[in-house]
C-alpha cells in the first residue's frame, strides 16, 4: 500500500513519460526499493543470497534473466532497472503504481505494432546514457526453469553489453 503511494507520487502529473525521470522524481521513487524488499519479506523471502553483483549502466545496459514466477518481478524493483512488461501489469491495483514508477517498456499484446515499438524503445534506452538499465526476460514468458526456450531478440538488438541474471528459488 505504502509503496503504491510513493509510486503514484513519483508519477503524479508527469506530462512526458517517454523521458527519464528528473532527479526530484527519482528521489521520491527511492523508497520503492524498500517496499519491493518488504513485499519479498512478507512472501517469506527473509534472506536473499546474491552471488556476484550488478554491473553499472556503463558496463551492461541490458539485464536478462529467466522468468520462473511472478516473484522475480519484485526483485526487479531492487535492481532499479526499467522492466519490459505486459501492459496489463501496469494496470493492476497497487502493484501497477510500483511498476509505473520503474518506467517500464510496456508490451500491448493486442496491438500488432507493439513488438516493433518495444524493440525500438529497448534500443533507444539501452544506447542512451540518461536511462536506467533495461531488464527483460528474453524467453518472453515464464518457464519451469529446467530448460531454455527460444529467446526473443529484443535484449540483443541494441548491440550493447548484456548482463545475465539467474533467478533460482530452492524447493
Amino acid at each position: 500500500m505504502c509503496g503504491s503511494v510513493f509510486g503514484n507520487l513519483c508519477m503524479f502529473n508527469l506530462k512526458d513519460k517517454s523521458k527519464p525521470l528528473s532527479t526530484f522524481r527519482l528521489l521520491i521513487r527511492s523508497p520503492v526499493k524498500l517496499f519491493a524488499r518488504l513485499i519479498l519479506f512478507a512472501m517469506g523471502f527473509h534472506y536473499i543470497p546474491v552471488t556476484g553483483r550488478q554491473c553499472g549502466k556503463n558496463k551492461a545496459s541490458v539485464l536478462v534473466g529467466n522468468h520462473v514466477s511472478f516473484i522475480e518481478t519484485f526483485y526487479i524493483g531492487l535492481l532499479g532497472a526499467s522492466p519490459v512488461s505486459k501492459k496489463e501489469n501496469a494496470e493492476i491495483p497497487l502493484f501497477g503504481a510500483l511498476t509505473s514508477a520503474l518506467q517500464p517498456i510496456l508490451v500491448d499484446r493486442l496491438d500488432p505494432n507493439s513488438r516493433k515499438n518495444v524493440a525500438k524503445e529497448i534500443c533507444n534506452r539501452a544506447q542512451s546514457k540518461d536511462w536506467n538499465q533495461v531488464v527483460l526476460f528474453p524467453e518472453g514468458t515464464t518457464t519451469t526453469g529446467k530448460a531454455l526456450i527460444q529467446f526473443k531478440v529484443g535484449a540483443f538488438a541494441p548491440g550493447e553489453p548484456v548482463q545475465p541474471v539467474l533467478f533460482f528459488f530452492g524447493n
